[in-house]
């Protein structure tokens, strides 16, 4: 289980992404892929955390959830 902290390069906002180790080195992948039209990542991983088990994280996991982080 791992939360990932993302940023949104054009719009900047950040958010943290929970979810299974599968799916989220799939999302990583898809978020270093993701560019705009000149060729530039839309998106930014500044940190990829493995969380530790309990019941509040592995709901959290299970449903992929995510949440803004207020700038």
């Amino acid at each position: 289980m791992y939360k990932i902290k993302v940023r949104n390069i054009e719009t900047n906002k950040v958010w943290w992404e929970y979810g299974f180790t599968k799916f989220m080195m799939k999302r990583v992948c898809y978020l270093f892929n993701n560019t705009d039209y000149n060729n530039f990542s839309s998106y930014e991983i500044e940190a990829i955390i493995p969380v530790v088990f309990n019941i509040k994280t592995f709901k959290k996991c299970l449903i992929n959830y995510a949440e803004y982080v207020e700038m």
